[in-house]
């Protein structure tokens, strides 16, 4: 039996994995080219970036207003959620992206929470994190995890991409629509 966050890093690392390009050969042996040519994203940056990112929906979700969410968000901003539940789907812009946020912190009545566990960085501008989620529904606490992947642009988040570590729980969490 494996343990969860030996499979949270496996996954993570696919997702950095996948982010790049083909390996090309060189004559000094193997490299790898980044997707986007440019900044690279360091682990401290990314960190932060990402501290940021879950305080500010911590704070949404809890009641606050959106102002720290939407100037961490990119203007061309897009925010994928799969699965069957009521907040899967691809959202685009800022404004559609806080849409998404308002529903879920309806749906968890308030309560729900983030914690970043992880984060992985390499070349190019692109970011992955294993982060926990818990949230009260119906009486009961329910708790996830996700593996996102980030696409960064000047500081902000220009794409997101959540991929839950349990999809059928993490449906299951969320399946009730408004």
């Amino acid at each position: 039996m494996s343990q969860p966050g030996v499979a949270a890093r496996r996954c993570c690392c696919e997702l950095v994995r996948i982010s790049y390009r083909y390996v090309v050969r060189s004559r000094a042996g193997t490299r790898t080219r980044p997707l986007r040519p440019g900044l690279t994203v360091e682990r401290r940056t990314a960190q932060e970036l990402l501290d940021r990112l879950h305080r500010a929906q911590n704070e949404y979700y809890a009641g606050g207003d959106s102002r720290g969410l939407s100037d961490l968000l990119a203007g061309d901003i897009q925010w994928s959620v799969p699965g069957d539940n009521a907040l899967a789907g691809v959202y685009i812009g800022v404004a559609d992206v806080l849409d998404y946020m308002e529903r879920r912190r309806r749906l968890a009545a308030r309560t729900l929470r983030l914690v970043r566990r992880d984060v992985l960085v390499g070349r190019g501008q692109r970011i992955a994190a294993v982060t926990d989620g818990v949230v009260l529904r119906s009486g009961k606490v329910h708790t996830w995890g996700t593996a996102g992947l980030y696409e960064v642009a000047d500081g902000r988040i220009r794409r997101c991409w959540l991929l839950p570590l349990d999809a059928a729980d993490f449906d299951a969490i969320w399946s009730c629509r408004e």
